[in-house]
């Protein structure tokens, strides 16, 4: 599955972006692009996002590499990873 595939599933999946006041909103369609273009834009590596996943109270994050990979999963896996070289 690519990244984008990957953020695509969970768009059909119903999950969401959390933002700071706690309020949700709908993944973007163009969000791994945007968000890889942004984090070379400003020379990051990777920026997580909280996200709510259906079903699960568990905190869930969404990381995106400045090379395009995205991987969702528990806070404490997704915070683990250092090091991301290829999609």
């Amino acid at each position: 599955m690519t990244s984008q595939e990957h953020i695509e599933s969970l768009r059909r999946h119903g999950v969401r972006l959390i933002a700071k006041d706690g309020t949700t909103r709908e993944i973007p369609a163009d969000f791994l692009e945007t968000t890889t273009k942004m984090l070379n834009d400003i020379r990051a590596r990777k920026i997580t996002y909280s996200i709510k996943v259906p079903e699960t109270d568990e905190e869930m994050l969404l990381a995106i590499w400045n090379c395009g990979y995205a991987e969702s999963g528990s806070a404490d896996e997704i915070l683990s990873h250092t090091e991301r070289t290829e999609e």
